[in-house]
């Protein structure tokens, strides 16, 4: 994976769980466990959520590694 791409990915999760944080519902594991569930089990065939912007799918796996070590 680039780094670059690496690094913009990193940001916005990191941006995401500051959101989630900054709520009324704390940035829980089992928040966060959620968020990488939902991103492992993306379907980008039917790309509605944009997700293929945020984290392009080749780099799912890579991603989703490490938002576990990062967060879990």
């Amino acid at each position: 994976m680039r780094l670059t791409t690496l690094n913009l990915v990193k940001r916005h999760f990191n941006e995401k769980i500051a959101e989630l944080s900054g709520t009324e519902d704390e940035a829980t594991p089992e928040l966060i466990n959620g968020l990488i569930t939902q991103l492992a089990e993306y379907d980008y065939a039917n790309d509605e959520l944009g997700m293929a912007e945020h984290c392009p799918e080749e780099y799912r796996d890579e991603i989703v590694a490490w938002l576990r070590e990062e967060y879990l």
